[in-house]
């Protein structure tokens, strides 16, 4: 009973997560590590006694599940590995998943029992450790005790032909050659039995056909029964060896040839004639020399001999020893420390190996020159008194750990003195310790600024309304930020299959447009972005308008693979448009009614200059038959008064013309013309000669411009200008008028500067106005209509006009004229 109350606590309490499905596919027990991950997943309670999958999983990933499922209800027990978008993480996490069959009394399987581990840092380490064994030039493999390929780095392909996944799996036999397959067998089981063999030589068929010589280096590791393997390219070695043959053949042949020659191979290896019959003459010292045996085979050997002369006769003692397995030995030797040091010195890694009182016996290049130090001066020194900054740090108790448990350590460690981080790989022996260092700066400056940059990520999805989401195109599951909430409603599912994608609150009527602007853009291989806007409804059946974005990523055939975006609400932005639209309807209907009202007024004035003026005429007509017919009736009254109607009916007359050019002044007959305005002004003074004489007025200008315009409204504009100038004036002060043009970017700007009476620049704003006067009638005779009209045809040909005064001392009249084409 206790027993039981701990293993349920220990299912609750773990991380893993265990869950029991039925034959019907049912939940029947889940701990709260599974139920916790389901409601993060789906959005909702996952209950027992319910059906396993959810509708938000597409039938690919239940059909993949329920295959899993049916294994292990039929007795098989076995594991997986899965990958899943985990949304508390936002990160892809790895899982190792195993399955076990439940049975009865009996033995008749009723539920299967799963349970998930997180793997995802051991996925990681055996990523780094697969890129490192991919790094090297030499084929680094692993083999089962029966005799099947575990892992193989990618050097096999320049090799022996195949790809790595074409020799995973297979037997390292099927691969060997027919002649060297016994050879390599029995390599194999003394390897497997214990014995010590550094480098053997066999020959693989390679994927072409060819034959791939290999020179291996081969260890057995009695604990996980697993072989691990480095094989070289031997092709080199087996050249060299046919060199040898061919030169052990010529010998034979120059022995055969003489029976008194005798050759030795130098410490070059060349073949110098270097005895004959007793000639050369040693004397006590160690020789080195091939000698032929009886049956005619070379030997290497070592000659002593020692010149004796007795009765006038010379001859030697000579003390003859063959010397071919210590050659042989010494020759093996070097080869494999050439070979050692030739690896150690080309792998990218740093390497040092010390001895069992932590002194160095060597040093490779790379090392080195992390610790910028001389490899051969190194040698024999003690490392924390050469390196004193590591003593007791994680580094330095992980190397007595490594010596003293007699088992290999891996450590990364941040080296503060030389700026780096260090990946240590501590490989115990009885002798000492081999370290392979490999500078992993770069990668851990990269993974802080991957942690920084997912941290922001993580961040700006907290803090935008916008929807950040994630399409896996391949496996076509959707991973949504928790901002969709805001748009869908809370509790929509943030990861799902892309069938159930579809069953979301789409508007119906734009669904079939956004899934077909999809299937456009992922099917044109040069389109990377997608953009596309339609409607959804929220949890209140509102219409929401959103705008939807996608980045394309593509494999390098062009299919795209993946597709990232964000998802923006523009509700608000949509009424404003349509406001916007329904503000320019009811401009456009008043435009219209302007439009309209200006017509008619149009209308009304053409009316009146025409059919008003008719009686005007007869008014003063008659008066003035009145005024000479009967005047001597009138006294001085009656004459006044028949004076004031004459004169009324003449300002009336005025009134009406004035009305009528007003409004004419943006509506110009004829067509535009090249005018140039020096002329206009000269016509102006021939017209107002008398005035202009009469007040003693100066009038200058210079160099006028010619410009592309309509002769009527700009020389209305001058003439009434001028005409201002002349008659706003004080009595006794000669007028000066001065006319001045500017050239500007799009426009000219004009002045018409006088030494009038002035303006109060209180009533700058006013003297544009019709029928707004600032003098009396009986100071100055007018309609008050002038400038009015002066602006209105500056405005109709893309201008403006202010004024710059100071009462009494004159005015500026400033206009600008957009120009289209000018002649000088």
């Amino acid at each position: 009973m206790i027993q039981n109350q701990y293993s349920s606590l220990l299912l609750e309490q773990t991380k893993d997560r265990t869950w029991v499905v039925d034959h019907h596919f049912c939940l029947v027990y889940a701990n709260k590590a599974y139920l916790h991950l389901m409601k993060e997943v789906t959005g909702k309670e996952k209950k027992l006694n319910e059906q396993i999958f959810e509708e938000c999983f597409d039938d690919g990933y239940k059909e993949k599940w329920k295959a899993y499922y049916e294994r292990g209800l039929t007795g098989e027990q076995f594991e997986i590995e899965e990958h899943f978008f985990n949304p508390t993480t936002n990160q892809i996490e790895y899982n190792q998943i195993s399955f076990n069959p439940i049975m009865d009394e009996h033995n008749v399987v009723v539920n299967v029992a799963c349970q998930s581990r997180n793997s995802t840092s051991c996925k990681k380490l055996d990523t780094e450790a697969e890129l490192l064994l991919d790094a090297s030039l030499d084929v680094i493999c692993s083999i089962d005790e029966k005799g099947n390929f575990i892992k193989v780095s990618a050097a096999c392909k320049e090799l022996w032909g195949y790809e790595k996944d074409e020799l995973i799996g297979k037997a390292y036999s099927s691969f060997v050659i027919e002649e060297d397959l016994e050879k390599t067998n029995q390599v194999t089981s003394d390897i497997s039995e214990g014995k010590l063999i550094t480098t053997f030589e066999n020959r693989y068929k390679r994927k072409d056909g060819g034959i791939a010589f290999n020179l291996w280096s081969v260890k057995w590791d009695p604990k996980t029964k697993i072989m691990v393997g480095v094989a070289r390219d031997g092709s080199e070695k087996i050249k060299k060896e046919e060199i040898l043959i061919e030169r052990e053949n010529r010998l034979n042949e120059l022995v055969h040839e003489s029976s008194n020659l005798m050759a030795i191979l130098d410490e070059a290896g060349g073949i110098t004639n270097y005895l004959k019959t007793r000639a050369g003459k040693p004397n006590g010292e160690l020789l080195e020399l091939s000698a032929i045996r009886k049956n005619e085979k070379e030997f290497p050997s070592e000659l002593t001999a020692i010149p004796v002369k007795q009765r006038n006769e010379e001859f030697f003692y000579a003390l003859i020893r063959d010397i071919t397995q210590r050659e042989k030995a010494e020759r093996e030797l070097l080869n494999a420390l050439n070979e050692k040091n030739s690896i150690l010195e080309r792998i990218t890694e740093a390497f040092v190996a010390l001895d069992a009182n932590w002194c160095f016996t060597y040093m490779n290049k790379k090392a080195g020159e992390i610790f910028n130090t001389d490899p051969e001066k190194i040698i024999g020194k003690h490392i924390w008194t050469e390196f004193p900054e590591g003593r007791n740090q994680p580094i330095h108790f992980a190397y007595e750990k490594a010596f003293t448990n007699q088992e290999y350590i891996y450590l990364e460690e941040h080296f503060e003195s030389y700026g780096s981080w260090l990946e240590n790989h501590i490989y115990p022996s009885k002798d000492g310790i081999s370290i392979f260092f490999k500078d992993v700066t770069a990668r851990k400056r990269s993974e802080k600024k991957l942690e920084m940059a997912n941290e922001r990520f993580k961040k700006v999805t907290e803090a935008t309304d916008d929807v950040i989401w994630d399409w896996d195109i391949e496996t076509g599951m959707f991973y949504r930020s928790n901002a969709i909430d805001n748009f869908f409603g809370v509790g929509t599912s943030k990861m799902m299959g892309k069938k159930d994608f579809w069953k979301d609150k789409f508007h119906k009527d734009d669904i079939s447009k956004i899934k077909n602007s999809i299937e456009k853009a992922l099917e044109d291989p040069d389109c990377d972005r997608w953009e596309e806007k339609y409607r959804i409804f929220n949890n209140n059946n509102e219409i929401v308008f959103v705008i939807d974005r996608g980045l394309i990523l593509r494999n390098n055939n062009g299919k795209a693979i993946r597709m990232v975006g964000v998802m923006t609400n523009i509700t608000e932005q949509k009424k404003q448009e349509e406001k916007l639209i329904e503000l320019n309807k009811s401009l456009n209907e008043q435009a219209a009614e302007l439009k309209r009202s200006n017509e008619e007024l149009e209308q009304f004035a053409f009316v009146a200059s025409h059919d008003l003026q008719e009686p005007l005429r007869m008014i003063i007509s008659f008066l003035d038959k009145i005024k000479h017919k009967y005047t001597d009736r009138f006294d001085e009254k009656g004459q006044q008064y028949i004076y004031f109607a004459t004169d009324g009916a003449k300002r009336m007359k005025q009134i009406i013309l004035d009305l009528l050019l007003y409004s004419r002044a943006n509506k110009p007959t004829e067509q535009n013309e090249f005018i140039n305005l020096n002329e206009i002004v000269s016509e102006y003074m021939l017209l107002r000669t008398k005035i202009i004489e009469d007040k003693k007025a100066t009038l200058t200008f210079h160099e006028l411009p010619s410009i592309e315009t309509y002769r009527a409204p700009i020389t209305q504009i001058f003439h009434c200008l001028l005409d201002n100038a002349l008659k706003y004036v004080d009595e006794n002060k000669p007028p000066r008028i001065e006319i001045n043009a500017i050239e500007k970017e799009n426009l000219w700007q004009f002045t018409v500067k006088d030494n009038g009476i002035g303006i109060d620049p209180m009533y700058y704003h006013k003297i544009f106005i019709i029928f707004q006067r600032l003098q009396n009638r009986k100071e100055n005779d007018g309609t008050g209509i002038g400038l009015a009209i002066v602006k209105r045809s500056i405005e109709f040909l893309g201008g403006e006009i202010w004024v710059e005064s100071e009462k009494g001392k004159g005015s500026n009249f400033h206009f600008t004229i957009l120009k289209n084409q000018q002649h000088k």
